[in-house]
């Protein structure tokens, strides 16, 4: 178990550089640099050299990229390029709003999709459980960006039922606690939606595998052979053997989820991470790029642990020989 974290440990710090590596270099084979955000002809001639210079951009590249490697190793982010604020105050303003929406979609989306799951492999090869796949396909198929674009024409323009962009309306802290909550709630729906429909077809076509595998077991053959009742069979002794393979799947959706809200967050302008690194690449702000860059590759270790501690606490033979 020891040498098993110690390896995994240092799987994610390698990770980890190579994710700093590869986006510094990415920035640095990008045109123009921060101080283009400043170019304003009311500005005075110079004005950003001088940035530039305040910034250390004009220093040789891998004099920057040692000086990154060790801020990175005493845990400073170091401060926005734009903003002239700390990445870690930007990060905290901008990722509860990218949890809450990721977090909830996360939950709907597997406490939707198994009982669909579920459904799906009872009636498999049935008219009813085959539209239902057509559609789960259809969910799954449509890019995140396309299906919030036309949610917003449909929802939002065509029949000004909800509104289009933002987390609440301009007049919010006028409202009371309930109309206030209201006014949230109406905010949130659109850009759930765009995460949740591709979630759901997701884990309800990975139950539905895992279950039908399941129901062709041997064990499960006797348990029909004992006259049990297709429910029982079913929910007692095919369904707990069959979650583990989806459960698994919560610790790697986490991270697909919060990579897939950076197209949603920007489509319905939400105050998140995923709109917050946008707009520090367009801007070429490279601590805040950097820090996303980093927060993703920690969330996709994290995920791949908890995965593989669910996969282990929920079949034992994954733990023998200290293979977990």
């Amino acid at each position: 178990m020891g040498r098993s974290l110690l390896r995994r440990a240092g799987y994610a710090l390698l990770l980890m550089w190579l994710v700093v590596s590869l986006t510094f270099v990415l920035l640095e084979l990008a045109p123009g640099d921060a101080s283009l955000h400043f170019l304003d002809p009311d500005l005075p001639a110079g004005h950003a050299d001088l940035l530039r210079e305040q910034w250390g951009l004009n220093q040789p590249a891998h004099l920057r990229y040692l000086l990154l490697l060790r801020n990175l190793g005493s845990g400073q982010l170091g401060d926005s390029l734009v903003h002239a604020r700390p990445v870690v105050d930007l990060l905290g303003e901008a990722l509860p709003a990218t949890l809450g929406l990721s977090g909830l979609a996360l939950l709907l989306g597997f406490g939707l999709g198994i009982p669909l799951g579920v459904w799906q492999a009872a009636r498999a090869g049935t008219r009813r459980e085959g539209a239902v796949g057509l559609l789960l396909l259809t969910a799954f198929a449509m890019p995140e960006f396309w299906l919030g674009m036309l949610l917003v024409m449909g929802l939002s323009g065509g029949l000004a039922l909800l509104p289009s962009s933002g987390v609440s309306s301009w007049n919010h802290a006028t409202m009371g606690w309930a109309a206030g909550s209201l006014d949230h709630l109406q905010h949130l729906i659109l850009p759930m939606v765009t995460l949740l429909l591709p979630s759901v077809a997701w884990v309800a076509r990975h139950q539905r595998a895992a279950l039908l595998g399941v129901l062709d077991a041997d064990y499960i053959r006797t348990a029909r052979a004992m006259r049990l009742s297709p429910r029982r069979v079913l929910f007692r002794h095919a369904l707990p053997a069959a979650m583990a393979p989806v459960l698994t799947l919560a610790g790697v959706s986490l991270p697909a989820l919060i990579s897939g809200s950076v197209v949603v967050e920007s489509v319905f302008a939400w105050p998140g991470m995923g709109r917050l690194m946008v707009q520090a690449i367009l801007d070429r702000d490279s601590p805040v790029v950097l820090a996303c860059f980093l927060f993703y590759a920690a969330l996709v270790v994290l995920g791949s642990l908890l995965a593989d501690t669910a996969g282990a606490a929920l079949d034992p033979r994954l733990r023998q020989g200290d293979r977990w």
